[in-house]
């Protein structure tokens, strides 16, 4: 499996935010290129595009990384899937496998593209933190690769979905009526509604019905019991121009997960 090149990953010690610390550059010689521009998410990530990938993107998709962990200081290295015995790691992203920020912060990435985190605590262990390697409200800096992207099964309406669990139950078909849990977000990877929330119940509904959007209409149809299917739904196939005020803008490109918990 192809490992990140390290010597991309090393930033001139005297404009880098955050130090890269010996372990990392051992060996390796100091990447003289322009320093990568900086960007700050409204979250309060920030991130530098190293190396700009080419292949599929990673957006809101599932992805296969490569990762080393850093905590502030640069020099203490606290996670990597490089180490002996490692190995690359798969995320679904939404679902917070390693933290928040890896989430935020891989979303939109392409295939053999490297990228630097500069993570404050609330985005990675917070006030608990990982312990022993990683002390509580503890900033830490990541760099990740990413391997390879799954891609998604397109349809010709512009949906696309990946089943992330294949259910084995009862068949869903145009007309069945279905329970199901939900989470929504904006193709940013913005949360807006979940029925796993607390206070929040299984949604009941019936299909073709025009009870929901157009989306989950077409892209429901085909999973069974027990699966769970992650929908990507362009505006046409979601809320359009309108949009869904407040949680949803107008032209919204949607993304769902669904799981079928049981066909009525």
């Amino acid at each position: 499996m192809k490992k990140i090149s390290l010597a991309l990953l090393v930033l001139p010690v005297a404009v880098v935010i955050v130090g890269c610390g010996g372990s990392l550059t051992k060996g390796a010689v100091v990447h003289t290129d322009p320093v990568p521009r900086t960007i700050i998410t409204a979250s309060g990530l920030e991130y530098q595009d190293i190396k700009e990938g080419t292949g599929n993107s990673a957006a809101m998709g599932i992805v296969t990384i490569n990762y080393i962990t850093y905590l502030a200081d640069g020099k203490t290295k606290v996670q990597s899937t490089m180490d002996t015995g490692g190995k690359p790691v798969e995320i679904v992203l939404g679902d917070k496998t390693i933290t928040a920020a890896m989430d935020e912060g891989v979303n939109g990435m392409r295939v053999g593209g490297q990228r630097r985190l500069i993570v404050p605590p609330d985005l990675a262990y917070g006030a608990v933190g990982n312990p022993p390697s990683i002390p509580a409200n503890a900033p830490l800096v990541y760099y990740v690769e990413v391997v390879s992207v799954k891609p998604w099964t397109p349809l010709a309406n512009g949906l696309k979905y990946i089943d992330l669990t294949v259910g084995t139950g009862a068949d869903v078909v145009s007309n069945s009526k279905v329970r199901v849990n939900y989470t929504g977000w904006l193709s940013d990877g913005t949360k807006f509604e979940s029925s796993l929330d607390p206070g929040s119940t299984p949604f009941e509904f019936t299909l073709g019905q025009k009870a929901v959007i157009d989306g989950w209409d077409q892209g429901v149809p085909g999973m069974k019991v027990g699966g769970k299917r992650r929908l990507w739904i362009p505006p046409d196939l979601a809320y359009g121009s309108a949009g869904s005020y407040p949680k949803i803008p107008g032209n919204a490109t949607l993304v769902f997960d669904v799981s079928m918990v049981e066909v009525l």
